[in-house]
Order: C-alpha cells, then structure tokens, then sequence
C-alpha cells in the first residue's frame, strides 16, 4: 500500500472527512475550513514566544501570522474576495 490510511493523516483531514460525510458539501468546506482553522496558527507561535521569554512578542507575532496577507490570498476564500 503507497498511500497512508486516512487515520494516519492527522486531525485536521479527519474533521474535514467527518464534515463531508455529515453532509457539508465540499467547496463550502475548502472554503471555510482555513479560515476557520486559521486562529489555531497563533497559538504555538505564542507559545514559542512564551519559550523566548516574551509572552507580548509571541502574541504579535501569532497576530501577524494569522492575519498577514499572504495566509488569507492562498485560501480559496481569499481569491474570491
């Protein structure tokens, strides 16, 4: 078997099978999951910026890598706008 079994792939390709499979359709979903999901990005970023010693840092740059332009203009949400 070459490809990995779906349970394999982590958590965020088994939400979106579990939303499919109760009926969601699939563009509406690859439309909306990313942004959506978007926010947990901050949340290691802020983290790691705990790590650095530096909560207000880490935070700025959860922000910053949330809202930067360049996330939301590769989700499919972003090109329709």
């Amino acid at each position: 078997m070459l490809h990995p079994d779906i349970y394999q792939q982590g958590l965020f390709t088994l939400l979106g099978t579990a939303l499919v499979k109760m009926g969601v359709s699939l563009p509406l979903l690859t439309t909306w999951m990313p942004i959506l999901i978007a926010p947990l990005l901050a949340v290691p970023v802020i983290l790691i910026g705990r790590l650095y010693g530096s909560t207000l840092w880490g935070f700025c740059a959860g922000l910053l890598a949330v809202t930067a332009t360049s996330y939301f203009s590769r989700t499919t949400a972003g090109y329709f706008d």
